[in-house]
């Protein structure tokens, strides 16, 4: 899932998608990973602080918000 994610996002955009999850600050060492990855991590941490999976359906909302959306995509169909 956060693979899929990941092609929607761009890398400066996951503080900020992350932040709702509790993950105030992403950890330095994730900073040199692929997006899919820091993805999993802030996913896989908030789960299991949290013991159930609503912190993977808040980041695809988050992700897949129509604000989000760029309007040049959209209007070349």
């Amino acid at each position: 899932m956060c693979q899929a994610l990941a092609d929607a996002v761009t890398g400066a955009q996951i503080p900020n998608l992350i932040a709702p999850l509790g993950n105030d600050l992403e950890p330095a060492d994730d900073q040199g990973l692929a997006k899919w990855k820091r993805l999993f991590n802030a996913v896989a941490d908030a789960q299991n602080r949290l013991h159930d999976g609503r912190p993977l359906v808040r980041l695809l909302n988050e992700v897949m918000r129509p604000v989000r959306s760029d309007r040049s995509q959209c209007e070349k169909r």
